[in-house]
């Protein structure tokens, strides 16, 4: 059972989101990983380790990346070994695309062959990493985010949260629930997101429980839910 944490907002995300891991280390991990934007230019950077949170925590001595929006995951093996490689978050071909999900993506076989007949090169083992390709190929047909985000949706199966940031949207936080939890923390210029409010409980009093089969784009200020 895989731990969630993004953030969005005034301030930057990485405290935040390492508080909310540690609050949901109860659901059991084996790895650990963080993705966010530079502040400087929306570069995608990330860390990522296997085994507990307090290894990614002494990784950010070494590196310490930072960004007012970010992504936190911690994994429970599913699909792949527990290894570096098969950490969260996954990205798609150029790593501009950052995704941390929860659940299982029933179809992944069937998607990551047609993916790969289409020149997708992958790096894990992982349904995840299908998620992160097929929407990639996705955003380079579809006029829209939004139409992108709807076709996605409609050819994933099974059960998942998502929580997903992009270099071209530096603005926005992406997040999709399908029969696994994940909820939203409303505060002053700044949101959260979570497998659990236990995550961000003393942050904000105001929660969103993203509605069963919905996605939204998240912004600092403003929540578009479909």
């Amino acid at each position: 059972m895989c731990g969630l944490v993004g953030y969005i907002g005034k301030n930057l995300s990485r405290a935040y989101i390492l508080q909310g891991l540690t609050r949901l280390e109860y659901r059991g991990y084996d790895s650990a990983g963080f993705a966010c934007l530079s502040p400087v230019d929306h570069r995608l950077i990330y860390l990522k380790v296997p085994g507990q949170l307090h290894n990614l925590i002494k990784q950010f001595e070494e590196k310490p990346i930072d960004g007012y929006v970010g992504i936190g995951h911690t994994r429970w093996s599913t699909h792949g070994v527990a290894s570096l490689e098969n950490a969260h978050p996954q990205f798609d071909c150029n790593k501009t695309l950052s995704i941390a999900h929860n659940g299982i993506i029933e179809n992944f076989h069937e998607l990551k062959t047609a993916l790969i007949e289409q020149g997708h090169i992958f790096h894990s083992q992982t349904d995840t990493e299908v998620v992160a390709h097929l929407f990639e190929s996705l955003l380079a047909t579809r006029v829209t985010l939004k139409s992108a985000l709807l076709s996605l949706v409609n050819q994933l199966e099974g059960a998942y949260a998502i929580v997903a940031i992009m270099q071209d949207q530096p603005d926005n936080m992406l997040v999709i629930r399908k029969g696994s939890p994940l909820c939203l923390g409303i505060g002053n210029e700044e949101m959260f997101a979570a497998s659990d409010l236990l995550a961000f409980a003393d942050s904000t009093n105001k929660v969103l429980f993203l509605p069963d089969k919905s996605f939204a784009l998240v912004r600092k200020d403003a929540i578009e839910l479909y």
